[in-house]
């Protein structure tokens, strides 16, 4: 409690604006005498806690915690204009019975499409590679639960002859599905947003046009390097 108080105020007369602290899960007794002292969460996960406080007497200039959650869904599609589709044993998929395409949220410092490689090898035991992004639905949860944002990937098998082998854990069944049928389940057609995701995902099949592709390159002025999605060359 004294160390933090006449840190604060050896910050204030330093001219010190912005402060944060991060606590490990084992000093997290910790987190009373901060918030007693104007600190406030900023975000928590895992193993840590993050507060902050801007001390000037003007408006925060501090930005806010993680905003946004993100996910990915894996299109697989066969020549015959079918797709990959599971039904999930739990959730709320799972109480409409809901045929539904390979799904499940980026982890922390995950590319969208290794994500989709490792949610569709994850659920389904297949191995494939991201051919496009073919659309993105963000949505806005409201109270805590923070904003989504949601990508369509296209993938390719590796063999199309691999057999599938569904997560006992979360699956309940996988099939091969004509994408109009995928399209007209009753869920999906008392929803405009999906009924016009689903319009985009028959367009790129029967058109193979649209969509963005992954391409990684260096920053150039610091060591490391970014992917960036683009229009899909022709």
């Amino acid at each position: 409690q004294s160390i933090l108080e006449s840190s604060l105020k050896k910050w204030k007369e330093e001219g010190k604006r912005g402060i944060w602290i991060y606590l490990p899960t084992h000093m997290s007794h910790l987190v009373p005498i901060c918030c007693s002292n104007g600190f406030d969460f900023h975000f928590a996960k895992k193993g840590s806690v993050v507060l902050k406080q801007w001390l000037p007497e003007t408006l925060s200039r501090l930005p806010h915690g993680p905003t946004h959650q993100v996910g990915v869904g894996c299109m697989v599609t066969k020549g015959n204009g079918e797709m990959l589709v599971v039904q999930e044993l739990t959730g709320p998929a799972a109480r409409y019975k809901l045929w539904k395409m390979p799904t499940g949220l980026l982890d922390p410092g995950e590319n969208i499409n290794d994500a989709a490689v490792r949610e569709l090898k994850e659920e389904t035991g297949l191995d494939a590679k991201l051919y496009k992004i073919l659309t993105f639905r963000q949505a806005h949860s409201g109270g805590d639960r923070g904003s989504d944002l949601f990508f369509v990937c296209w993938m390719k098998l590796i063999d199309e002859n691999q057999e599938w082998t569904k997560q006992e854990e979360e699956i309940a069944d996988i099939r091969w599905m004509p994408i109009e049928e995928f399209t007209q389940q009753e869920l999906w057609q008392k929803s405009p947003v999906y009924q016009e995701m689903n319009d985009a995902m028959i367009r790129a099949i029967e058109t193979d046009q649209g969509g963005m592709s992954e391409e990684t390159h260096e920053l150039g002025f610091r060591p490391g390097s970014n992917t960036i999605y683009i229009p899909s060359k022709m």
